[in-house]
């Protein structure tokens, strides 16, 4: 049979190693997440500053869709006079 301070003197040490190992890795895995956080959280930031910047006023929007509806309803007469003319054109070569 091993004598008990053989065993204690091996385990002790053995122990120790495991305990520093966990300790290490616990911490290695506690700043990975740390920086992690950070870099969203940096992320965060910057969207937050960005992401007005993108946007237009309210009267800005309203101004660019009256331009745009007005666009269209140019466009909008500009094909029905062009139907038009397509229409009087079929009448007038029926006709002769």
């Amino acid at each position: 049979m091993i004598p008990l301070h053989i065993i204690v003197s091996i385990a002790g040490p053995v122990a120790g190693f495991m305990l520093s190992a966990i300790l290490y890795l616990s911490k290695r895995n506690l700043d990975e997440m740390t920086q992690t956080l950070t870099k969203v959280e940096n992320a965060l930031i910057e969207l937050r500053v960005e992401i007005p910047k993108s946007y237009v006023t309210k009267e800005e929007l309203l101004t660019h869709m009256q331009t745009e509806e007005r666009w269209h309803e140019n466009i909008n007469d500009q094909l029905i006079q062009i139907r038009e003319e397509i229409s009087s054109l079929r009448d007038w070569s029926h006709h002769s």
